[in-house]
């Protein structure tokens, strides 16, 4: 003000200048607010919370976030309080530019080597909810305002939800939200259920408990896409949903409390769990804190009849609350129960009005009736706790849970005497249907889409939860979160160990000193731990899968390039790996070969030949719709590189000029090396890593596996029979598999035979039909999913045998050794 004052009392072309100047800088100054208000609206900066943490930005009285951008960031002091949302907000691309203007960097943030961890999305969905109240002036807090409730109801009434769309004659699903007053969560509910995508079909039920703020409740009945239903009289919880559970009709229902937010894929994940655990009745979702904590990863009831929320405010990416498991039961927050279930218990007992301790009831009700409850940790919901309720236990609804609970204690107490003391041993708590533990350790995360080693893996790691083990899985080489494969695991109910929470085996078998068998792969990865866990495991049964013999492969690529370093090398791998397989109770190889070889070095007769795992895929595409050769492998196997780039250079030409013009050579798989991507052309398709195999599988005539050296089962070939493909294949590539030249493939080695074999199969018709059919038989014999539960059980008995008769042994020795010392024999 004072400077513009000065401004008019200066000569013409001074005070023009600086008037100019002036504007210049306002014009800045406007940029910059402008830019600032776009980080305000975006959730991402909780200026009320920087705040209350930083008394010295308060007490100067200036704004907060302006105080970030300039100096906050460089001093490390937390934007927002949701945990985890640092990351988000400097990497958000659409912030990042308007950060970039202010000079934030965000390099001591993010270091080159982040790794991601599974609640990341749990994060985005917060952000989301703070960015729908502040475009409505909501506040999400019990007594919240509900200014611009039009405005907010209009918004909402226009989306067209896709889970709401028309996917059949009636929903898959029937989301059930009890509603008390709060329109603002309630609403802010409804905004995350109208982005939200499934695969299921849902009806949306809003059945409002007669809320007193009637002119503002009613307003819901305005969203064409939800149902709404208003109760004449006020009952609790328990009695709402029972009354939404009547007018249902979807062939599940799935109970939402109206102060959640859904995070991507919840229903998915929630629903896609029936059919990972057939016996379940109730599952329940991971619930989150609004600051980002854990809520509840599933419930724990003690002897006392105690009730815990396992895992409440800790961190929810930490491991232990990350894999699906079988729980005591689910807050009903977020569950789904099959409505024939729901029906045919009764739903909530009304014993428990108006509402706490029914949704535990329930689950224990649902055991009664053989079925389960699991916790699904995919499923996420992040639940605004108490707005309905409060937290007070002294009065309103809350006051209700301590008199439940002491109903509940009387009802179940002979099963909560089994439940142990209240806070004691509280992981074995949580997992107290885990009654057999089986360690596995590979060397990184299995990615079974990409090579076949870790097709076997998970394959074996199913079949031995199937036997009754619950399962932790440990990559011994690279102890990391791996997005889409380490959350298959756990989805299934694998405990997947991951930094910064397990760096180290020492961590492993301090967390579960309890492991009941041991099945590890590879002997490089074996070697490393061997003699910490006979230390710190000296129960367990030690099982060693060897994948394929890795000196017998490097034997043969040494000897196939008249490699002599390479020859020394394999004969030291050959010690290493010989002395692991004699220290082992079992040992899994794939093929009669490799136990033969084995056992003219070692004599042992621990030994299980445990072939490869497939289903027969018939499709109805044959002969005349088929025109190309397929190759299939990963690349990151030596073998596969050689192999191919051997075929393509003195096999392929002597082919290719008698095939039809628009026949292709397809060589799919993961990870192809730069000499494997020049291969592609006109004729020739280098197509990478891709999600299906069978659309690629159906434009193949003919398969082929020319490899030159290896070790193990060939999966590769294996599929190529399960998909109906018949095979040219050398005999490195058909070892082990039980293949009959002429019968279910055609072996051929040399690069003229190999050429003749393919051009002949391309065109017999007759032949081809014989292979194929052949094919699809030796994969049912020999490779079915029954086969494979009879081999892991026998590896289990192989490797207690063995344990047994180690331990006499050891027992035996220090008898003897004891005797000798006292000169008694």
């Amino acid at each position: 003000m004072i400077i513009r004052k000065l401004a008019s009392v200066l000569p013409t072309r001074l005070r023009k200048l600086l008037t100019r100047q002036l504007g210049r800088k306002d014009a800045h100054r406007r940029a910059l607010d402008a830019e600032m208000a776009i980080i305000r609206s975006s959730g991402y900066f909780d200026a009320a919370f920087y705040l209350r943490q930083n008394l010295d930005v308060a007490e100067a009285d200036v704004d907060p976030l302006d105080h970030y951008l300039r100096h906050g960031w460089r001093e490390k002091r937390h934007p927002s309080r949701f945990a985890g949302v640092l990351e988000e907000f400097h990497s958000n691309p659409d912030l990042r530019t308007v950060l970039d203007k202010f000079g934030v960097c965000d390099d001591w943030l993010q270091p080159a080597d982040r790794r991601a961890l599974p609640n990341e999305n749990a994060v985005r969905e917060l952000v989301r909810g703070t960015q729908f109240s502040n475009k409505f002036d909501f506040s999400l807090e019990p007594d919240g305002s509900t200014r611009r409730l039009g405005e907010a109801i209009m918004h909402i009434a226009a989306k067209k939800p896709s889970i709401t769309g028309s996917k059949g004659e009636s929903p898959d699903v029937s989301i059930i939200i009890p509603v008390y007053g709060q329109t603002h969560f309630v609403l802010n509910c409804l905004d995350s259920l109208a982005e939200h995508s499934s695969r299921y079909n849902a009806e949306v039920i809003v059945i409002d408990d007669a809320s007193p703020k009637q002119t503002e409740s009613q307003r819901l009945g305005e969203i064409p896409w939800i149902r709404y239903i208003r109760r004449a009289q006020n009952s609790g919880f328990l009695d709402t949903c029972n009354e939404a559970a009547q007018h249902a009709v979807g062939k599940t229902l799935v109970l939402l409390n109206s102060d959640t937010r859904v995070v991507d894929s919840w229903l998915d994940e929630l629903m896609d769990s029936f059919a990972v655990f057939p016996d379940a009745g109730l599952i329940g979702s991971m619930l989150i804190n609004e600051d980002g904590t854990l809520q509840e990863a599933g419930g724990i009831y003690w002897d006392d009849g105690s009730a815990w929320n396992y895992g409440r405010n800790d961190d929810p990416n930490d491991p232990k609350y990350c894999f699906a498991r079988r729980v005591d039961y689910c807050s009903a927050a977020a569950i789904a129960v099959p409505t024939t279930v729901w029906r045919r218990v009764g739903g909530f007992d009304p014993e428990f009005r108006p509402a706490y301790a029914e949704d535990a009831d329930l689950a224990f009700r649902i055991r009664q009736e053989g079925l389960e409850t699991w916790y699904q940790p995919l499923s996420k919901v992040i639940h605004y706790e108490g707005m309905t309720h409060g937290r007070d236990l002294s009065k309103g609804g809350k006051a209700y849970q301590v008199a439940n609970m002491a109903k509940f204690k009387n009802r179940w107490a002979a099963i909560l005497k089994t439940h142990g003391t209240s806070g004691v041993n509280v992981i074995n708590a949580a997992n107290r249907c885990a009654k057999k533990r089986l360690l596995v350790i590979d060397s990184i995360t299995p990615t079974p889409d990409q090579d076949s080693g870790s097709f076997i893996t998970e394959k074996m790691i199913r079949a031995y939860q199937e036997l009754g083990y619950a399962i932790t899985f440990v990559p011994q080489n690279a102890y990391r979160w791996v997005e889409r494969y380490s959350a298959d695991l756990q989805r299934l109910g694998v405990e997947c160990l991951y930094d910064p929470f397990c760096t180290s085996i020492e961590q492993v078998v301090t967390l579960h000193p309890d492991f009941d068998a041991i099945l590890a792969y590879r002997f490089g990865v074996l070697s490393q731990v061997y003699d910490l866990l006979r230390q710190q495991l000296p129960l367990a049964r030690l099982i060693f899968h060897n994948v394929d013999l890795h000196y017998l492969r490097e034997q043969r690529e040494a000897e196939l390039h008249q490699d002599q370093a390479q020859l020394s090398a394999a004969k030291i791998t050959q010690s290493m790996e010989l002395e692991v397989i004699a220290k082992s109770d079992c040992n899994i190889v794939h093929t009669a070969v490799e136990a033969a070889i084995i056992r003219e070095q070692v004599p042992i007769d621990n030994i299980i030949e445990f072939p490869y795992i497939s289903e027969v895929h018939r499709t109805g595409r044959l002969f005349d719709d088929r025109r190309d050769i397929m190759f299939l492998g990963g690349f990151a196997h030596v073998p596969n590189i050689d192999g191919i780039l051997d075929f393509h250079e003195n096999v392929w030409p002597k082919i290719i000029s008698k095939l039809p013009d628009d026949a292709q050579l397809l060589i799919v798989g993961a990870d192809p090396t730069k000499e494997v991507l020049a291969l592609a052309g006109a004729r020739t398709t280098v197509t990478g890593y891709v999600e299906e195999l069978e659309p690629w599988f159906d434009r193949a005539r003919v398969f082929v596996a020319p490899l030159r050296y290896g070790a193990g089962i060939k999966g590769k070939l294996i599929q190529s029979l399960s998909f109906g493909v018949p095979s040219v294949a050398t005999s490195v590539a058909a070892e082990g598999i039980g293949l009959t030249s002429d019968r279910e493939a055609i072996i051929a080695d040399n690069a003229d035979d190999f050429a003749n074999a393919v051009v002949e199969l391309y065109g017999d018709r007759e032949k081809w039909g014989e292979l194929r059919k052949a094919g699809f038989d030796l994969v049912e014999k020999n490779y079915s999913w029954n086969r494979c539960l009879e081999l892991c059980q026998r590896a289990l008995d192989v490797a207690d045998a063995t344990w047994v008769k180690r331990i006499d042994h050891q027992r035996k020795r220090r008898l003897e050794t004891i005797l000798a010392d006292d000169g008694r024999i």
